[in-house]
């Protein structure tokens, strides 16, 4: 009888666990690299050009360096444009994710499933830039 119930107990625990994995937990997973590169957009609703830049995790080369891959953009106000991306993610399939200028503006760490939104304003003597991160 206890046999029966051992076998019972780890029958639940091995069918429990696929199941589990199955419902995003690979997403959630630090340094994951997809099959597939991910695409998304980028908007820049400022009324001015934004630059900036896209940066994944960490990985390490055939050689044993950390480096990571990084994708530089400029966008002028209103203009649209595309990236993708298969990683190594930050934990959630996130990306780094900078406006810049010869200094950093806004930094966020953003996911990738849908348009990341650059907003902005012109005031007197200077400009307030922020962007739409995704979780």
């Amino acid at each position: 009888m206890k046999k029966i119930l051992i076998m019972l107990a780890a029958t639940i625990l091995l069918s429990a666990g696929p199941a589990h994995a199955d419902m995003g937990a690979q997403a959630l997973v630090d340094g994951e690299v997809t099959t597939e590169p991910i695409c998304f957009n980028v908007v820049n609703m400022a009324p001015y050009t934004v630059v900036g830049e896209f940066a994944t995790n960490y990985y390490t080369t055939p050689e044993g360096v950390q480096a990571t891959h990084t994708a530089n953009f400029r966008l002028n106000s209103h203009e649209k444009t595309n990236f993708c991306s298969a990683g190594p993610f930050f934990a959630g399939r996130q990306l780094d994710f900078t406006i810049r200028t010869l200094i950093p503006l806004f930094y966020c760490r953003t996911g990738i499933g849908g348009d990341i939104v650059i907003h902005g304003e012109q005031h007197d003597g200077g400009t307030k830039t922020w962007a739409d991160c995704l979780k």
